[in-house]
């Protein structure tokens, strides 16, 4: 583009005398304009670096007696010692560009580090799990969203997830309908889509101990934005709905798991703050950014009383887990490296969330922080 630019200045009129120089102005522009597309386009559209690294990594296998049996509607789990221990992660912010390449590794190390040290039977994932942006200089939030799946394809457990509201950004050359195709086609990834319910990755994973239902993980697609006006969008009547007919059907204890906190997150905070509701554990760092209401979800999980836990991700330095209306309202630690201003030099809030539940359905929560090795600490009972 260089030598273009200079041969053209060098061009001569018929007669002999040089280009007048608003021609060479114009030329200069020209130039300059058509290196700053060329640039732009190798910019936005990433680089493999990230995916090559995952693709690269030696990892434990951490499978510990954990088996699942799944189908384009189905995914049941079950271990040998009829207990399930699951790893709640969240906010993995991905990019996948070539800005990026020290934080990505940064956060598939934080990923590979906390698997190893707590050997979950089941990993989910609770949203945000890329964060392809023109900012951060990528758009094609392929290399991001593959290096999940090859990295947690290494650990050979069963994994899932909630697409967050990142994963959804309306600027990406891959939809979340393609990245569900993609996740679901993984040998260990349980995602699958239930029919008729709005959004991607409705699902329950069942855990079965001495031969019956013990436990359903129930995961809800936050739905990402409403653009007009532009908000956190709430759940869908079609949602809630399922999830009320999940659960009757299922008639057994539950879990729920998505990315943005329900409206009532908020209300239990301001209750805490007040001294009129209990936090199990963790830490209350900033505000709750939820959708304006939960269109009725809470409401339908206090009415069946089969959901004893809620859990989400999206606010990263949040990690507490606060008793209200007889349900755990709980956030995971978050893994983010590049979100938040500074937030790769900071390790208190970098982490997950234990989830132990036993042959007898009791439920043990516990934080697993990167300052404390990933071992769990601060364990409370349900």
């Amino acid at each position: 583009m260089v030598k273009l630019c200079y041969n053209l200045l060098k061009l001569k009129h018929k007669g002999g005398d040089v280009v007048t120089k608003r021609k060479i102005v114009i030329i200069v522009l020209l130039c300059v304009v058509s290196t700053m597309t060329l640039f732009s386009a190798m910019h936005f559209v990433g680089d493999d670096y990230i995916l090559n690294y995952a693709q690269e990594l030696t990892v434990d296998n951490v499978n510990d007696g954990v088996h699942f049996v799944k189908s384009d509607n189905t995914a049941t789990v079950f271990t040998d010692d009829d207990t399930l221990r699951v790893l709640q992660l969240s906010d993995l912010h991905i990019v996948g560009s070539r800005l990026t390449h020290s934080t990505d590794r940064q956060s598939v190390d934080a990923i590979v580090d906390i698997i190893e040290a707590t050997r979950p039977d089941l990993v989910v994932i609770t949203g945000d799990l890329t964060y392809s942006t023109p900012p951060l200089g990528n758009i094609n939030n392929e290399w991001a969203y593959k290096t999940i799946g090859t990295l947690m394809e290494k650990f050979n457990i069963p994994w899932t997830f909630t697409f967050g509201n990142h994963d959804g950004d309306p600027f990406l050359m891959h939809d979340k309908k393609t990245q569900a195709e993609y996740y679901s086609s993984l040998n260990n990834c349980l995602m699958y889509s239930a029919a008729e319910v709005d959004g991607y990755g409705n699902h329950v994973v069942m855990f079965d101990s001495n031969g019956s239902h013990n436990t359903a993980l129930i995961m809800l697609d936050c739905l990402g934005y409403d653009l007009f006006p532009f908000k956190y969008a709430t759940f869908s009547d079609s949602q809630v709905s399922w999830y009320s007919k999940t659960v009757t059907q299922l008639n057994t204890q539950s879990l729920l798991f998505t990315h943005v906190p329900l409206k009532e997150y908020d209300n239990a905070l301001k209750l805490y703050k007040n001294g009129e509701a209990e936090l199990l554990n963790g830490t209350t760092d900033k505000r709750v950014a939820s959708a304006s209401t939960s269109n009725g979800l809470f409401d339908e999980i206090v009415k069946h009383g089969s959901t004893k836990a809620v859990f989400c991700g999206h606010d990263h330095t949040n990690n507490w887990a606060i008793k209200y209306k007889g349900v755990a309202l709980c956030y995971g630690m978050s893994i983010d490296c590049i979100a938040y201003p500074g937030i790769a030099k900071k390790t208190a809030q970098r982490g997950g969330r234990l989830i132990e539940i036993d042959a007898d359905g009791t439920i043990t929560l516990s934080m697993v922080p990167q300052d404390n090795d990933y071992q769990p600490i601060n364990a409370v009972t349900l």
